[in-house]
């Protein structure tokens, strides 16, 4: 997978509606799925955890941290009418395995102060992984903070070590330029018209949360999906 259309599909991921569930790799929260992942792990087993899955609306995709890359490398592209959200188990040659196992996926493994981490990078710290998105912010998923899908800044946790994906190609790919770190007036406009139209949510203000990163080949995709094809 190039490195611009799986920083696409995990920022798509990022502007759906999500929540954290333990071993979910993307499967929207239908009646069937909740009942079968309230009950596939202790940790959904909890009272508090099934309370949230029980709440969760049919077009609410579920993942954890290791599951939200994993699925989006398995095809997940947030098809509701999927049963893990456009998914398929074990495809593209991507096996299933923790966050501390995927690191064993990753070459040039190093820490943080041998190379700088670059854009689309696997991020990992001891039982929990993410990717990092460039501009300083990683994408994760978390039952912390927001409990679901989330942009967070990569000085926000202890990450430990960082790679690239063998299932990533990243080549080819260079920064798009930003003046002083400023988003592009398109982006923002295009963002912000998108979310008006209701095709992903915006923050709490009702700002899309990636003006300063998204790129007309991202912007176009994630229209095109939710416009849908026959």
């Amino acid at each position: 997978m190039q490195v611009d259309f799986f920083i696409s599909a995990l920022k798509l991921a990022l502007s759906s509606k999500t929540l954290y569930v333990m071993g979910c790799f993307g499967a929207p929260m239908t009646e069937s799925n909740k009942e079968r992942y309230k009950n596939n792990h202790s940790y959904n087993r909890q009272a508090a955890r099934r309370a949230m899955i029980d709440a969760a609306d049919a077009d609410t995709f579920g993942f954890d941290c290791v599951n939200l890359i994993k699925g989006i490398l398995w095809g997940w592209d947030g098809d509701t009418s999927k049963t893990y959200g456009g998914a398929v188990y074990l495809s593209n040659g991507v096996p299933d395995v923790s966050a501390n196992q995927m690191l064993n996926y990753c070459s040039e493994v190093a820490d943080f102060t041998s190379r700088p981490v670059e854009r689309g990078e696997f991020v990992w710290m001891d039982g929990h992984c993410g990717i990092y998105v460039g501009d300083g912010y990683v994408i994760e998923c978390s039952p912390k903070w927001n409990n679901g899908v989330q942009m967070t800044e990569l000085s926000a946790r202890k990450w430990l070590k960082h790679g690239y994906l063998q299932f990533v190609d990243y080549s080819g790919y260079e920064d798009p330029p930003h003046k002083d770190n400023e988003p592009d007036d398109w982006a923002k406009e295009a963002c912000d018209w998108c979310v008006e139209q209701g095709f992903f949510a915006g923050d709490d203000t009702g700002d899309f949360k990636w003006h300063s990163t998204v790129t007309r080949q991202e912007l176009a995709q994630v229209i095109y999906r939710a416009f849908g094809s026959d």
